[in-house]
This record gives C-alpha cells, sequence and structure tokens, in this order.
C-alpha cells in the first residue's frame, strides 16, 4: 500500500454516521464490512484519510433500522441503561444475588435486616413486565422480540401462553402453520 492507495474520509464518515443512525454500533459496522474495528473508530476520530479498499466496503453496507438498538442507545443517553434487562440477564443477575445470600447465610455473617433489604431490592423486569415495553416503547413486533431475545417463536408464543398474553395476529398465524409443519421459519 502506497500514498497514492489513500482516498478522502469524508464519504465513508458520513456512512457510518447514517449506520450508527439505525442503531448499528462500531463492532457491528466493521463485522459487516469484514473489517478491523480500529479503522472505524479512526473514520470517527476524525482521520482525513483511509484506503479505497476500507472506503468501498463500508460504503457498500446496506442497513435497515434496528429498533432495538435505536431504543436502548437513547435509553443510555437519558441515563437509563438498566431499565430493560433480558431475561439471559436477569436470569444469571438472579442467580449471582441467590448465591451471594446463601454463602452470606452460611457464613454466618449474615445480618436479617441486611439480607431482607438486599433481597427486596428491585429485580430486573420480568416477561410480562419486559414485552409491553419492547412492543410499545420499542415499537418492535413479536417477530422481532423472538429474534432480539434468542428464541424460536413457537418458544415465544409459550410465554405468552404462560402469562395469559395475546400475541399479535400475524405471529399467531405463523406459529399455527408453523405447528401444522407449513411453515419452516422460527
Amino acid at each position: 500500500m502506497g500514498w497514492s492507495d489513500l482516498v478522502d474520509a469524508t464519504e465513508v464518515k458520513a456512512k457510518i454516521a447514517e449506520l450508527r443512525d439505525y442503531g448499528w454500533g462500531t463492532r457491528r459496522i466493521a463485522k459487516s464490512a469484514g473489517i478491523d474495528r480500529s479503522l472505524v473508530q479512526d473514520v470517527l476520530r476524525g482521520q482525513a484519510t483511509i484506503t479505497a479498499k476500507t472506503r468501498d466496503a463500508i460504503c457498500a453496507l446496506h442497513a435497515q433500522p434496528d429498533r432495538a438498538a435505536i431504543a436502548h442507545r437513547a435509553l443510555c443517553e437519558a441515563g437509563m441503561r438498566n431499565q430493560y434487562v433480558s431475561p439471559r440477564r436477569k436470569h444469571r443477575r438472579t442467580a449471582r444475588e441467590k448465591k451471594k445470600w446463601v454463602n452470606k447465610w452460611i457464613a454466618g455473617t449474615h445480618d436479617a435486616t441486611e439480607l431482607a433489604a438486599e433481597r427486596s431490592k428491585e429485580l430486573p423486569l420480568r416477561f410480562d413486565e419486559a414485552l409491553p415495553e419492547l412492543r410499545e416503547h420499542c415499537g418492535m413486533s413479536d417477530f422481532e422480540i423472538a429474534q432480539h431475545l434468542g428464541v424460536t417463536y413457537l418458544s415465544l408464543l409459550r410465554q405468552f401462553d404462560r402469562y395469559g398474553i395475546q400475541p399479535q395476529p400475524q405471529f399467531l398465524t405463523v406459529c399455527v402453520e408453523i405447528r401444522r409443519g407449513k411453515h419452516q421459519c422460527g
């Protein structure tokens, strides 16, 4: 690579800004473009020139808005980063809290009022509390929620049944087709 291979980074900086408006982070941009994350960060920090290959890789990206990422970024900027906790993170946090409480009890270093106060700390949102937030605040469909949570459509439908929540009509139709074996998605 010589100096002649370098091009102006203005176009790339605008493309990265567009992708970030769609909810993409630097890791996702770099991974999708097949380049090192530090190259993306350098452009954001004001690097004036980049290679033509890097420019072409980033400018070739086409993105759809990621509503969950946009909503998460808005919550972070508002100082409410931990308002929504995914079910997986909630399970790990709850398990850690239980383990800490049991260890204190076994060690005999517990104070009943301290333990009661520790156990009564507000826990992350349950599924039936988080679902309306994802639907209304983030504007996500049931399909997007299943993808965001990393579960199958039928698994999400079982959660709806468990908590007595009405699924969206299109989602219910697809789930019925999957159960009948007519639909391969999910």
